[in-house]
């Protein structure tokens, strides 16, 4: 691995969010999560969570299957 931690800020977690969340400079989980199986990094830590998400764990999923740590 290139770096032991990556964080990276996933304000939101719907995917289909991508392009209004680029708009305004943040990113989507699964987005964050491509960057960190590309760069090669052991480990990813979410931050920055939009406070109208109810449920910020809700789209995890997706970005698990993308980079699992």
């Amino acid at each position: 691995a290139d770096s032991d931690l990556f964080v990276a800020e996933g304000l939101y977690g719907d995917p289909s969010k991508q392009k209004d969340a680029a708009s305004k400079g943040h990113m989507v989980y699964t987005e964050a999560a491509t960057m960190a199986r590309d760069a090669h990094v052991k480990e990813l830590w979410l931050t920055h969570f939009s406070p109208a998400m109810l449920n910020s764990k809700e789209h995890l999923a997706g970005a698990q299957e993308i980079f699992a740590n």
